[in-house]
């Protein structure tokens, strides 16, 4: 179900695949031995994202939200995606975006609640609490198999924290009166929902791809999302940080941002949104303004 990475405080999730050394039991004593809390943060990546990127994602995310004092341990559930890098990467994310972007969105559809069903022996785990941390397609991939998983999970609310960012999700799905909404709304304590205003990649992602659909990692939230959802921008961070509004950053820049991640693990220790030393706004808006 999964193995342990060269670097032993860190484990690569193989999307259900068994490995030969590793069992479901020696999993769960991994996370057992690993987490003092029980807590076990699920991180789900987007497309285009190489094993090796992910896991290096996975590393970082477990340094910062533990020096905040999250006492779980981070997975990465590593889903099939295309894994190219460097130019000729951004080339295609940029101008072939059509043929890589719809591999890998056929992937996450054709995968449907699998997700779901591989963490299942998780948050059925006694002691074991789970979160999800998704980025861009992950966010749709995580959205996709909860709603999917809606006939099987009865009236269980298996999830702790769902944070999702720069989420390649159709705005309109996440209301209280759609069935992703509703879904994802009754499954966990609360959905934080991190978006960027200047998120181009996003913004030519649903001008190509999607005829103009807003995606909700650039919009953020519409006024009628559930009740368990809370919006934040990262806009004035970004800018802060990157004045030169650089492209191929936009889209996940934040992955890396010691802030940003201050605030996710705050937010993992389930402080309530207003009082989270990382935002200034209200309920109807929060926004990341650390310098």
């Amino acid at each position: 179900m999964g193995t342990i990475s060269p670097a032993p405080n860190h484990l690569i999730w193989r999307g259900g695949q068994v490995a030969d050394t590793v069992t479901q039991a020696q999993f769960l004593d991994d996370i057992r031995g690993q987490s003092t809390s029980g807590d076990v943060l699920i991180w789900v990546h987007g497309f285009n994202t190489s094993r090796s990127i992910a896991l290096a994602t996975t590393k970082k995310i477990k340094a910062t939200v533990t020096g905040q004092g999250f006492q779980g341990t981070v997975i990465s559930y590593d889903w099939p995606t295309s894994s190219e890098n460097g130019l000729r990467g951004l080339f295609n994310r940029l101008f072939g975006l059509q043929r890589m972007y719809k591999k890998d969105k056929d992937t996450a559809n054709a995968m449907d609640d699998t997700l779901i069903k591989d963490l299942k022996f998780l948050f059925d785990a006694p002691g074991i609490n789970v979160h999800i941390m998704a980025h861009s397609m992950g966010c749709y991939l995580t959205t996709l198999g909860i709603r999917h998983a809606e006939s099987w999970l009865g009236n269980s609310v298996p999830f702790g924290q769902i944070i999702m960012g720069a989420a390649d999700v159709d705005q309109v799905s996440l209301v209280d009166d759609d069935w992703f909404g509703k879904s994802i709304n009754r499954r966990c304590q609360r959905v934080t929902h991190y978006h960027s205003t200047d998120d181009d990649i996003l913004d030519v992602g649903g001008q190509v791809m999607y005829g103009g659909s807003k995606r909700s990692g650039r919009h953020g939230l519409k006024a009628n999302a559930p009740d368990r959802f809370v919006d934040v921008s990262m806009a004035e961070r970004f800018n802060k940080q990157h004045p030169n509004q650089e492209l191929r950053l936009s889209h996940n820049w934040y992955l890396h941002d010691d802030i940003v991640l201050r605030d996710a693990a705050i937010t993992l220790g389930g402080q309530d949104a207003g009082a989270m030393p990382t935002r200034n706004g209200s309920a109807s808006g929060w926004n990341i303004n650390k310098a």
